[in-house]
């Protein structure tokens, strides 16, 4: 049985004086971080006096580092094909130097180290270069612009189709091999170059995406979204066109997180970055002046923090009402759980704040089951069941497939699962239940059991409990 796996894509970015920028091409290999490449193959056909004919797609991610100056982005199609069981496949190499090492069998990197003939060439295979072709203008920094400008001009995503035929024979060792029956590998490996003008030699990186493994016979794959993942195994089945996307066939980031809702993502790609949201209650009238004063203060302190740790902010007012109690002794400010399920529940959302009073006190005799006070809504039933149970099935549908299997209601307290929750409320800590429900089971949790009186640090803890 054929079969559809993933390939990797390596790289590294190599920085040093510019004094030495000669010396690193002539005797470093030279990686690049964020280069991607991914392959999806729509069909393979069985045709008269040609030979097997592959068709599909191949897109190639984040091509304009940052420090270089691109001269070429050179895709090539390969059809590896095994000669008998015994078999080894070639390893691929992540990068190349320019003069081989004295104690290397060959000039190819894999990983940091030289690869051997044997990695390289691997055991008994026919390798075939069935398509070769530019993703983009050469020289890429004179074709968009010249320096200065191509960086702006030259697209960083490029996606093309190409076709390419595996023949029916193939010479190896003096003898003719056929092909047909045979496993084969097929994959696309991009040669990326830099160097630019005043560079003596220019330096390259490889990367690489296999887009099937299996029998080489006549295939009709069904693969609507074109991602490169069969329908039969795509849980995404409406991928946009030129997304990367992850074994599932769901959309994926190499930096951030794929969240096209999201005010800070990518328009080209939809990746976003982390977001930390912090929810304030100033309209709630029973926060004095010197509440609001001290807040405002840890809210400032929190916001640099979140900056130095790489967030993005979103300030969210919170919109509420005051209502009286049943006895009409006293009155409540409560507020609207649509609002923060939205922002949580956000793929990009990975942090969370909120200010303002806890859940009110359960006074004997008084039931609040009705009502959501501020944050935890009431004592007995916290937060993730009174603010967010009508909220959630509204919004599970968007936001939680991103993020897991739809799970029953029951135990929708999974889905939030936030790097970090800084509750500054009363009650915040009485007990597990609010903290489970946003945290994942490796994030941070600040919180204060019973009333926080003061100001002052809060409670860390790490996990669930």
């Amino acid at each position: 049985m054929g079969g559809f796996v993933n390939g990797s894509s390596k790289g590294s970015r190599l920085f040093l004086p510019k004094r030495f920028f000669l010396l690193s091409l002539i005797f470093f290999p030279t990686l690049v971080f964020g280069i991607s490449v991914r392959m999806s193959i729509s069909s393979i056909d069985k045709v008269e006096n040609r030979g097997f004919v592959v068709k599909g797609t191949v897109t190639a991610y984040n091509m304009n580092p940052k420090g270089q100056i691109v001269e070429s982005d050179r895709m090539t199609i390969f059809a590896d094909i095994k000669k008998d069981a015994d078999s080894v496949y070639q390893e691929l190499p992540d990068s190349f130097y320019i003069r081989k090492p004295a104690k290397c069998e060959s000039p190819y990197v894999k990983g940091g180290k030289c690869m051997t003939l044997k990695q390289l060439n691997g055991v008994d295979i026919l390798r075939n270069a069935i398509a070769t072709f530019p993703m983009r203008n050469e020289p890429v920094w004179r074709a968009y612009g010249g320096l200065g400008k191509w960086e702006k001009e030259a697209p960083a995503s490029v996606t093309k189709e190409f076709e390419g035929v595996i023949p029916f024979s193939h010479a190896y060792k003096g003898k003719m091999i056929q092909t047909e029956g045979r496993q084969v590998r097929i994959r696309a490996t991009l040669k990326h170059e830099w160097g630019g003008p005043y560079a003596a030699w220019p330096a390259f990186s490889f990367h690489h995406d296999i887009a099937f493994v299996g029998t080489l016979k006549t295939y009709r794959i069904k693969d609507k979204d074109n991602d490169g993942i069969p329908d039969e195994r795509d849980k995404c089945c409406k991928t946009p066109t030129g997304h990367l996307v992850d074994n599932n066939g769901c959309p994926m980031c190499i930096s951030g997180i794929y969240d096209p809702s999201s005010q800070f993502a990518d328009k080209n790609t939809g990746c976003a970055p982390r977001v930390a949201v912090i929810f304030t209650t100033f309209d709630d009238p029973n926060i004095g002046m010197r509440h609001a004063y001290f807040m405002k203060k840890k809210i400032a302190n929190l916001k640099n923090r979140y900056r130095k740790e790489g967030y993005k902010i979103v300030e969210v007012p919170i919109k509420g009402r005051v209502i009286s109690t049943p006895d009409k002794k006293e009155d409540m400010w409560v507020i609207e759980g649509d609002d923060i399920i939205k922002y949580l529940m956000s793929p990009s959302t990975r942090a969370m704040a909120y200010f303002g009073h806890g859940g009110q006190i359960v006074k004997e005799g008084y039931i609040w089951n009705d009502y959501q006070s501020s944050l935890d809504g009431f004592t007995k039933k916290r937060f993730s069941d009174a603010v967010y149970r009508r909220a959630f099935k509204k919004y599970k549908t968007i936001y939680c497939k991103k993020r897991m299997a739809l799970n029953k209601a029951s135990k929708m307290k999974e889905c939030i699962g936030l790097d970090e929750a800084y509750i500054f409320a009363c009650h915040s800590l009485d007990d597990n239940l609010l903290r489970n429900f946003l945290i994942s089971k490796n994030g941070i949790y600040y919180g204060e059991n019973g009333i926080l009186t003061g100001v002052f640090e809060l409670s860390k803890t790490k996990g669930h409990k």
